[in-house]
């Protein structure tokens, strides 16, 4: 053995690494998207918006084909949902988004972002389960 190899370094479990690999084109896409969709919509915070929404109706769908079929796998929603979902949908973002509308003073415009996320994200939770099922 070369001298500079004293230890091993143990590779990520297989769930880990599922995870890494979904993560990965998650926050591409994300970062694509809300760069995308920010020029179009009036406020910045409205790309972010609609990258959670689609997040949740994914996730809806997902885990409704889950229920209805049995026949996702666990490695399946380590990669979809926690990985890729994970990264893709963006509540860090969208609670500091939140906060600096607070800090500038708009309250009203913080109430709407917060009600209208909580709403979007159940609706579209609710629509992606539903479209799932059938």
């Amino acid at each position: 053995m070369p001298p500079f190899v004293t230890t091993t370094v143990p590779l990520p479990s297989d769930s880990a690494l599922l995870v890494a690999l979904g993560a990965i084109p998650g926050a591409w896409l994300r970062f694509r998207m809300v760069n995308h969709l920010e020029p179009m919509l009036p406020r910045r915070h409205w790309g972010t918006l609609t990258v959670n929404g689609l997040a949740c109706f994914v996730l809806g769908l997902l885990v409704s084909l889950e229920q209805s079929c049995g026949s996702a796998s666990q490695r399946l929603l380590l990669l979809l949902v926690t990985g890729f979902l994970g990264s893709f949908s963006t509540f860090s973002s969208f609670m500091g988004e939140v906060h600096a509308a607070l800090r500038q003073g708009l309250r009203r415009e913080s109430a709407l972002l917060v009600g209208g996320s909580l709403l979007l994200g159940l609706a579209a939770l609710g629509a992606g389960l539903a479209i799932g099922a059938g």
